[in-house]
């Protein structure tokens, strides 16, 4: 089987879509497939572990388009597999040509999956973001209607995709970890590392502290660090800027919060898993989006998230993970407490944790889902 990736970012360019777009890629090949990527960022061809990545010219415009109608004609035993995030793709988010170049291009094999459908309308609170949501709402309309095939990170985004028109068959396609696998360098949880950071239990976070889920961590930081021998440890980009807002409202907490900054994937995995535990909220309930979650399941460590709109059922019956009511901190800081005071649980939920990845999640698991969808034809 041939695979065409077409994706926005891909490394050396930063992002989730990225990092998942390489190990799907890397995935396939180690299965015996052959993967091709298509994205932005300069007119050159190379091979990176078996992967052939095709850079564009400019950022999915007219040039770019021109190169890929020329290549990607329909072939038997060839998927064109869309990793679809409306702001990957330039125009402001807003690139309602690409998207009705893929809808026109014919063939059976336009696959889409959606890591996002559209922006959403709820926070459309100005006329650019009233333009933005019906624009990309137009943009995910085309894709839903022409796709072959496709793919949602989160099952609560089918509905939303039907209503759009789509008529092709949707399948569920986890997002996996994009952090390394440590093996036996992973930190052993029966062991209480506390006495070697003088008594101090550790807390940790990973993500990149916007607005969405930043105001959730403002809300819950001061209630979690409470207790005087807990420290909390903030891991992805721009933590030492979000470090500076809480110590502006809570300078209390001075001394006792740390970032690590930009980390390569192999030490992010290395200094997530020196944490006793991960505090990982969202405003819209954990999901199988959500690539900082899937890095906490796949280093088995104990973590709690929250449940809400866009929450899979999976999460309450695999009790993988501690949950907490979505948007309700003084509850988030209790399952915390409970937690940091009983470690047997908390093996347990990183025993749980591993296996649920595994299971569910893995990029092999992922590999396998595209594969026997294009065994069925």
């Amino acid at each position: 089987m041939r695979w065409d990736l077409i994706t926005g970012e891909y490394p050396p360019t930063l992002g989730g879509v990225s990092d998942y777009t390489r190990v799907l890629a890397e995935e396939l090949v180690r299965r015996g497939d052959c993967v091709h990527v298509w994205t932005c960022g300069g007119e050159s061809r190379s091979i990176d572990d078996g992967v052939e990545v095709h850079r564009l010219p400019g950022r999915f415009g007219l040039s770019a388009l021109r190169v890929l109608q020329a290549e990607l004609r329909p072939t038997v035993g060839r998927v064109v597999l869309l990793q679809y995030v409306h702001p990957a793709f330039g125009m402001k988010g807003l690139n309602l040509p690409f998207c009705a170049w893929f809808a026109l291009r014919g063939g059976s094999d336009r696959w889409v999956m959606f890591h996002e459908v559209a922006f959403p309308r709820e926070h459309a609170d100005t006329l650019a973001r009233r333009v933005l949501a019906e624009g990309t709402e137009l943009m995910a309309r085309l894709l839903a209607r022409a796709a072959t095939h496709l793919f949602v990170s989160v099952p609560a985004w089918e509905p939303r995709l039907r209503q759009l028109g789509a008529r092709a068959p949707i399948d569920w396609l986890p997002i996996p970890s994009t952090l390394p696998d440590l093996g036996n360098r992973s930190a052993d949880r029966s062991v209480d590392r506390s006495v070697d950071r003088g008594g101090r239990f550790l807390i940790g976070h990973f993500g990149t502290y916007g607005d969405h889920i930043g105001g959730e961590l403002r809300r819950i930081i001061p209630l979690i660090l409470r207790p005087p021998n807990r420290a909390l440890l903030l891991l992805g980009l721009d933590g030492e800027r979000f470090i500076g807002e809480i110590l502006a409202e809570h300078p209390w907490l001075e001394g006792r919060i740390r970032a690590t900054g930009k980390l390569a994937l192999d030490q992010v995995a290395e200094r997530l898993s020196e944490c006793d535990l991960l505090i990982q909220p969202y405003p819209d309930g954990a999901s199988a989006r959500r690539t900082s979650l899937m890095a906490g399941l796949r280093l088995g460590l104990p973590i709690v998230t929250t449940f809400g709109a866009l929450s899979e059922s999976l999460w309450h019956d695999s009790d993988a993970v501690e949950l907490s009511p979505a948007l309700d901190a003084a509850a988030f800081a209790d399952r915390v407490d409970r937690l940091a005071n009983d470690p047997v649980r908390r093996r347990e939920l990183g025993l749980r944790a591993k296996e649920l990845y595994q299971e569910r999640f893995s990029v092999a698991r992922v590999a396998q889902i595209l594969q026997a969808v294009a065994r069925r034809g």
